[in-house]
Order: C-alpha cells, then structure tokens, then sequence
C-alpha cells in the first residue's frame, strides 16, 4: 500500500505543478489577448497544449486513487476537527500524513466512524513503531453510547456471574469492532474526568482476577466483573504510516 500511495502523492504533486503552469501561462495569455485582439486565438494554443498534457494526469489519477464513501470523506473531517483540538496529543504529526494513512487504510476508517458514532471522539494519541496511534479521547464517560457502558471485563467474568444483567464485555465490544483496548501508557496522556474505562490487562494479572482500568489520574486495578453505566472502555487502534 505505501508503493501505491508514494505512486498517488506524486501524481498529485505532478498535477499540482501542471495547473500552476497552466494557470500562469493562461494569465499571460488572456492579458496578450486584451492587448492583440487580432491574434488572440495564437495566444491561447500553448494553453490548449497545456491542458491537454493535465487532462492525461487527471484521467490516471482518478483511475488509481483510492475511493472513499461520502461517510468515509465525513469521518475524516470529523477526525481533523478533533485533531486541531488537540495539538499536545501528537506534536510532531502532521495530519496530512494521518489522512494519507486512512485514505491507503479506508478500513481503519469505517472502524474509527464507528467508534465516534458511540461518542469516543478518537482522537490521534502520536505514532510508534511506524504506525499512527488512535485512541479514545471522550473524557466523559457518560457520553458513550449506553450498549458501550455497564460492561464486565471480558466473556470469563460474564460467564462467572450470569446473575448481573450487563451489556457484554470489553475484550468481545472491542474485537467486534477491530480496536484493542488502550494500555496504561496510552491512557495516561489524557484522563478521564468523569467515570472510568477498562484497559489492557497482561494474562498474569487476569488469572488473578483482576484487570487494569482508568479512572481519574490514575490506572489501578479491579475485579473483572466490574460494571456500572459510568463505566465503559478505552478503545485503541494502530493505523500503519503511509
């Protein structure tokens, strides 16, 4: 996928020095034109060259440029609000780079869509490893959609106590929309300020019965089958850097 978007970033950059030139020579010719009425169809044949070199490029581009949905175009200009909102969260990362990664990665797009449409507001939390870190960003845990609150830990803990009606677990919510779970690390750079959100827990702590979560200023540790409407989850998801 990287091949084919250094391939589209210089079909673009291509394009985008075509129409400078095309600009500027269309200027001077308009301006020869006013001032040569009488030879005006002369100074417009290197613009008609001209566009006949772009119309080629065009035609290629739109051929092989990925294409996104009306939705997709909608989740992106929700992610770049969100983005501008909060410049500390990823210093550094330019959000040119984060919406070419998305367009090669048009997948991440919908899970992210889908996230924001239960209230996580994801936001981009900086990059590692080559690849651009999403997370949660909701600080206010009751905005969350309610199927996304009152939720155990994972399927262990439902099974263990059938008598609490809850409305699933974190570790099966999560997967059923292809995210993780935050780890510690990733919940610290933003806290939650009302509520708490299950996170990453190592096998060795779960077999003990517990599990991590955020809550306030800091990340503790809980029974796995704990559940309340202003608890929920942190949802992470790593796109690969284009």
């Amino acid at each position: 996928m990287n091949e084919n978007c250094n391939k589209w970033h210089e079909q673009i950059k291509t394009l985008r020095e075509k129409h400078a030139e095309f600009r500027q020579t269309y200027a001077e010719a308009l301006k020869f034109a006013e001032q040569n009425p009488k030879i005006r169809e002369t100074s417009f044949a290197s613009c008609r060259v001209l566009f006949n070199e772009i119309k080629p490029l065009v035609m290629a581009l739109r051929e092989d440029f990925p294409r996104i949905t009306k939705e997709q175009k909608a989740e992106l200009k929700l992610l770049k609000t969100n983005f501008d909102a909060l410049p500390d969260l990823h210093e550094g990362i330019k959000w040119e780079d984060v919406e070419k990664s998305l367009i090669a990665s048009p997948d991440a797009i919908n899970k992210l869509r889908a996230l924001d449409e239960k209230g996580h507001e994801m936001n981009v939390f900086g990059e590692k490893n080559g690849e651009i870190q999403f997370r949660s960003a909701q600080t206010d845990v009751t905005k969350i959609a309610e199927e996304h609150r009152t939720i155990m830990y994972d399927k262990k803990a439902q099974t263990d106590h059938p008598e609490f009606n809850v409305n699933g677990n974190a570790v099966d919510i999560a997967a059923s929309m292809g995210v993780e779970l935050a780890d510690k690390e990733l919940y610290e750079q933003l806290l939650v300020k009302i509520g708490w959100v299950w996170l990453e827990t190592d096998a060795s702590s779960r077999k003990k019965g517990w599990c991590r979560f955020g809550i306030y200023n800091r990340v503790d540790e809980r029974d796995a089958d704990g559940h309340t409407d202003h608890g929920s989850f942190c949802a992470a998801l790593r796109v690969k850097k284009a």
